[in-house]
């Protein structure tokens, strides 16, 4: 099963209907977390240091955080892509869509 990822702000379930809902969760958990920010867990995140890099070097840096941190910490899931959503109003502005595949 493969499932899409936005990281807008969306209401978290405490009790997720599904396993695809729960595991989508907690990647998108891990990528709206800045790394250095989980006590105990200062690896967990993505790193935040692609801010203001010129978007080519942000992008492929972005997509190689990713793949390594859903890797590290969400065993159920592969990452298969990532896709640009931008918004011509703000210039500059990026907005990730991670695709994943859930793991059997």
């Amino acid at each position: 099963m493969t499932l899409e990822i936005g990281l807008s702000q969306t209401p978290w379930k405490l009790v997720p209907s599904s396993k695809a809902e729960e595991i989508a969760q907690c990647v998108k958990c891990l990528l709206l977390t800045a790394k250095g920010t989980c006590f105990f867990y200062r690896d967990f995140g993505v790193n935040t240091e692609l801010i203001d890099k010129p978007l080519p070097v942000a992008k492929n840096r972005f997509l190689a955080e990713v793949v390594k941190q859903v890797a590290k910490y969400e065993s159920r899931a592969r990452v298969k892509g990532v896709r640009w959503i931008t918004d011509e109003a703000s210039d500059g502005v990026l907005a990730p869509v991670v695709t994943i595949e859930l793991r059997e």
